[in-house]
């Protein structure tokens, strides 16, 4: 004979597992994204490639606070990738402003967070919005505004 009950118990134990390994792989995928309200390089690229304007990828990255630490390389890349030059030089100008404001962000990595590969700040990483705000608008420099 069948015993019912031992299969329900062994059926609701295989089930409590799972919903563990689930919520433990939906976290660490979150994880990987860093917190919420951080604009991704990925995203960048994404909405670059889907035709979002430069000036709406700003306006993005503004109201998210992202700050983005990119090596040469990175930017490069995401050029090639059909990110636009004039955002790019944006995200430096935004870089350089965070730099004057706070001089240990250049040197120490404390308020740095690497996401797959890639070093962003800003409030969503809790740092005071006057490290954020304060840059030029998005491509003051290309028309001689500094």
């Amino acid at each position: 004979m069948i015993d019912l009950s031992a299969i329900r118990r062994r059926a609701r134990a295989l089930l409590a597992c799972a919903l563990v390994l689930a919520a433990a792989a939906c976290s660490a995928g979150r994880g990987s994204r860093g917190p919420a309200g951080v604009v991704t390089v990925p995203e960048l690229v994404a909405m670059a490639r889907r035709g979002t304007t430069a000036s709406a990828m700003y306006a993005e990255i503004e109201r998210s606070g992202t700050v983005y630490r990119l090596t040469p390389e990175q930017s490069e890349r995401m050029r090639t990738a059909g990110v636009p030059a004039a955002l790019l030089g944006d995200l430096e100008l935004n870089y350089e402003h965070a730099v004057r404001t706070n001089p240990a962000l250049e040197t120490s990595d404390t308020h740095w967070h690497e996401v797959d590969g890639y070093w962003y700040g800003g409030t969503p990483y809790g740092w005071p919005r006057a490290w954020v705000v304060g840059t030029p608008p998005l491509g003051a420099p290309l028309r001689g505004g500094h």
